[in-house]
């Protein structure tokens, strides 16, 4: 197996192909299809000659489609594709769907699964104002920092996302930047009064409690 990193203006990517398509790909040129999340090929000595790049891979004929057996859109590797009929490829796509929508459904407040990141997105509103919090791989840290803009701005607040995570765990989350990103937005804004709440604001000088989502009063 070897890496192989695609280049686009919206951020490079890392797929994983056999090590002897490699040299193979030299002879293409090689871009991402942002709109279906696939790798798109053309042949530099005749561009009007493109496929994917699994049916190249896979040496797909015409009629039939390429299925991802682990449904990783940037794994590209032989053992990972499968030649199948058209009919069995959309089968095969639904009930993918319909376990993965379980899989990325949220039961956390200001929590959202977004696709195309393939991370948890948090977001939530201050007066008029919809904030972008971040995305995050762990569902309890974006559940975590929703709780922590929410204590920060509405303390004592009731609705907070009941998480498990721990102080090292949060510690991948960089509070400064994010105070800072947040803040901005809500001085460009005029709120004012919100954004002093940040002012000089450490993630440590939230109760962790409250962060985990434990309202109730300390014994």
């Amino acid at each position: 197996m070897a890496l192989y990193v695609v280049k686009s203006k919206r951020g490079d990517v890392v797929i994983q192909v056999d090590e002897d398509m490699i040299p193979i790909l030299k002879l293409y040129y090689v871009n991402m299809n942002w709109k279906t999340g696939y790798v798109q090929v053309r042949l530099k000595a005749n561009p009007k000659i493109r496929m994917t790049l699994q049916r190249l891979v896979a040496g797909t004929p015409k009629g039939f489609m390429t299925h991802h057996i682990n449904h990783d859109k940037n794994d590209y590797r032989r053992a990972n594709l499968e030649i199948i009929d058209p009919k069995k490829h959309s089968h095969k796509q639904e009930k993918h769907k319909k376990h993965n929508k379980k899989k990325t459904s949220s039961p956390l407040i200001g929590v959202t699964w977004c696709k195309k990141q393939m991370k948890w997105y948090v977001s939530m509103h201050v007066s008029y104002l919809h904030l972008n919090l971040g995305y995050y791989d762990n569902l309890d840290v974006a559940g975590a920092v929703h709780n922590y803009f929410l204590i920060v701005f509405y303390e004592p607040c009731d609705e907070l996302n009941k998480v498990k995570v721990t102080p090292e765990q949060m510690d991948e989350v960089d509070f400064t930047v994010l105070n800072k990103k947040v803040k901005a937005n809500l001085i460009k804004k005029g709120l004012l009064e919100m954004a002093e709440k940040l002012d000089n604001l450490e993630f440590t000088d939230v109760d962790f409690r409250l962060i985990l989502g434990d309202n109730s009063q300390p014994k």
